[in-house]
């Protein structure tokens, strides 16, 4: 990159001549090596000899201020690029709803807490932990306060929300990488330079600033983690719970590894997703800093395991907690029969600490916070039939709160904190709650917005029931669009089912958020081949985000049982070995995601790229707001007017015995019984249409004309109401993506 001209391109040259002089006096371990090559004359000349005279102190906090100096930069070039150059966030509501709490919930007690959760990078900065707010939620249902402490977003804050969110959304190699050399660094001596090597490019930025940003990212890091340590009396708490999820295990290890250091005598714990069975156990023997590791659900024992270290118990027997005693660890991973099911008799959610920490950072100008809250835990389907590819939880056995709970709980937080953005976190709406939870929301009227994970196979009515409830925007769990690659994956669903549900979101104002799968076991080319042929057909509904290879992911049926789909598990992804420089059976139990290969040859890579190219051809295709919409006229006629291919319209008129059998097929119909239940439907109509024989040529040239899909010989309309769609769409353009 040019420096001249480009204050990008000058803040990165002024850190590579601080860090260049700062590896040279051997202090500078985490900046990757590099030829920096100056002429010694000219501006970079002086700079390096200013940075050679410097103190060691002074130089390490220049090289920090260039790269915070480069991350401003780049912060605001990248709010820029999505059209935030001034974002707008809650600020107004925040202020008016903004709690003097000082981290602490209600219900906090004198003398001060002695126990602290944290959450570490990367959660997702727009919301705050309901893994903390949960688990306080239980230590004051047992009489024990506690301070929370959401240091996610005091590193977003530091190294900019926008490059945080990027950087938290890529696969988990890169998140993990920034923290994990922070402790096996100066733990082991190894910075884990060769992780660049390994992983030249993840696509996530442009090759020149991606490597930018790694180099930065190394110091500014680092006095992160310093920060986290000063700034908070640790010495204060007997026990100290971290919360792991999805790339939090280095983060939480570098901390957890300070705070030990200075205060050996303080309880640290770790629980959460990434502890789940042999996770947590392979937690403790890779770090001497971690006591004692939760692998169940931690309500029903996190506040046990504070009572036990108050009074100088041991941990011995608790059900679902592995602990260390002296150099040795004690596994005990615990019950899936052991679960959380008072959900009813704890207090209310608590998110204060939150919102005053955002507020404290200057942030409630950067973020539309959405309010995480809990229907229900495992999957119902799941318990049934699990995907064969799904690993989102070790515990699939359904549990769902009762439905006026849950409205009492939402009604609170709303009064609270002023927000009307919710986010569930369930894996899966329950089924129930269509008719009673969804209901309410829609009696009462309120101008929410709620996100909810959806199982495709609903009927319109349940459709619109979602959009009336508030609930515009949806993960349905898609994955495919071909009726063998969905058989495969047990999803339980029909390429009709999904694009019909897409359909109705048009229509309704509902935003969903999916992808395709490539790379499935068992999967042929020809299976990729016939999707690809028939995508063109839905270029008017909402593409998917993007489509990519099946992952290994443990406690999924492919990890569990490898053979049976034809694969072979080749252990941890290789890219955790730069990752994580320990044994390779402490790799393979600590890390969720893993490597296959097919047992017998796989589809080849076209299948692929030729997705690949589909979807790029629709997403393309949303761009130019390419449709299919019906518009019905005051006698019954209608017209379609088609511009999925191209921009020049083509239009289709049908009479009115014609429009009242395509709005018959709003869902799904055998064909072979089509003539028979329309006459029964509509018999004016099926009469005036000419019987039988009229029909089936007339859904002959709506089959030629794509107006409709047919699929197993079930035929769907795939026109949109052209009136709703013009109605809602606005709706769904608002909703971001976290």
């Amino acid at each position: 990159m040019d420096a001249q001209g480009d204050p990008l391109a000058l803040q990165y040259s002024l850190f590579s001549i601080a860090s260049g002089v700062a590896r040279e006096r051997k202090f500078d371990m985490l900046t990757q090596p590099m030829d920096l090559n100056f002429a010694e004359e000219g501006l970079s000349a002086k700079i390096r000899s200013y940075a050679l005279a410097m103190p060691q102190k002074d130089l390490a906090e220049l090289q920090v201020k260039l790269a915070a100096a480069y991350l401003m930069e780049l912060d605001r070039r990248l709010n820029a690029e999505v059209g935030r150059a001034a974002p707008g966030g809650d600020a107004g509501i925040i202020r008016a709803h903004l709690h003097d709490v000082n981290g602490k919930g209600p219900g906090s007690a004198d003398p001060p807490p002695r126990v602290a959760l944290v959450s570490m990078p990367w959660m997702a900065p727009a919301m705050p932990s309901i893994q903390l707010a949960t688990l306080d939620a239980a230590l004051r249902q047992n009489g024990i306060a506690c301070d929370r402490h959401e240091l996610f977003l005091d590193y977003a804050a530091s190294i900019g929300i926008e490059l945080y969110k990027i950087i938290g959304n890529t696969l988990p190699f890169i998140a993990e990488w920034i923290f994990s050399r922070q402790y096996f660094g100066p733990e082991m001596g190894d910075y884990l330079h060769g992780f660049r090597a390994a992983h030249p490019n993840s696509g996530m930025l442009s090759d020149g600033v991606e490597q930018e940003v790694l180099d930065v990212l190394g110091p500014v890091t680092e006095r992160f983690l310093h920060n986290c340590l000063e700034s908070i009396d640790w010495s204060q708490y007997r026990v100290i719970g971290f919360s792991l999820t999805i790339s939090q295990v280095a983060s939480s290890l570098a901390l957890a590894r300070l705070i030990k250091q200075r205060h050996p005598s303080v309880q640290i714990v770790f629980g959460g997703a990434c502890c789940a069975g042999v996770m947590g156990e392979a937690i403790l023997k890779i770090s001497p800093y971690v006591d004692a590791v939760v692998h169940i659900e931690g309500e029903a024992i996190f506040p046990e395991i504070v009572r036990r270290v108050e009074s100088g118990k041991s941990l011995e027997g608790l059900d679902g907690v592995s602990r260390r005693e002296g150099a040795e660890v004690v596994a005990n991973s615990g019950s899936t029969t052991h679960l959380y099911r008072g959900r009813h008799e704890r207090p209310y959610l608590n998110y204060d600490p939150y919102f005053s920490r955002l507020a404290r950072l200057g942030l409630t100008d950067r973020i539309q916070v959405w309010i995480p809250f809990e229907g229900s835990r495992g999957c119902w389907w799941g318990e049934k039939v699990q995907c064969a590819f799904c690993g989102l939880h070790e515990i699939m056995k359904f549990r769902s709160w009762g439905p006026d709970d849950v409205l009492e709980e939402l009604d609170h937080l709303y009064d609270r904190h002023g927000i009307s953005r919710f986010f569930a976190v369930d894996l899966i709406l329950p089924k129930e709650f269509y008719s009673t939870l969804l209901r309410s929301l829609a009696d009462r009227g309120r101008d929410w917005m709620i996100f909810y994970e959806v199982k495709a196979d609903m009927s319109r009515d349940e459709a619109e029931m979602l959009a009336a409830s508030g609930i515009r925007w949806i993960q349905p769990g898609i994955e495919s669009l071909d009726h063998d690659l969905l058989r495969l994956i047990r999803k339980g669903t029909w390429p009709t089912h999904n694009i019909q549900l897409l359909r109705w979101c048009e229509e309704l104002g509902i935003k969903a958020s999916w992808n395709l799968l490539t790379g499935i076991p068992g999967s042929t080319l020809p299976m990729y081949e016939r999707m690809v042929s028939r995508m063109p057909l839905f270029f008017h509904l909402m593409a998917p985000r993007g489509c990519g290879e099946v992952q290994l992911h443990r406690f999924s049926p492919y990890f569990d049982d490898p053979e049976s789909y034809g694969i072979r598990n080749c252990g941890p992804h290789p890219l955790y070995r730069s990752v994580f420089p320990i044994a390779e059976r402490d790799l393979a139990d600590l890390v969720y995601l893993h490597e296959f290969e097919p047992l017998t040859a796989g589809p080849p890579s076209e299948a692929q790229d030729a997705v690949q190219a589909t979807v790029d051809a629709w997403l393309t295709a949303n761009d130019r707001r390419a449709a299919l919409d019906f518009f019905p006229n005051d006698d019954g006629s209608a017209v379609i007017s088609d511009t999925r291919l191209s921009a020049e319209p083509t239009h289709y008129t049908l009479t009115d015995s014609e429009a009242a059998l395509y709005l018959y097929l709003d869902t799904a119909r055998v064909q072979r019984n089509l003539a028979e239940e329309f006459s029964r439907f509509d018999e004016a109509c099926f009469r005036r249409i000419g019987g039988v024989e009229e029909i089936q040529k007339l859904l002959h040239r709506w089959i030629e004309n794509g107006l409709v899909y047919v699929d197993r010989g079930r035929v769907l309309a795939l026109a949109v109401d052209g009136k709703r769609r013009a109605k809602h769409e606005s709706v769904a353009a608002e909703i971001p993506y976290l």
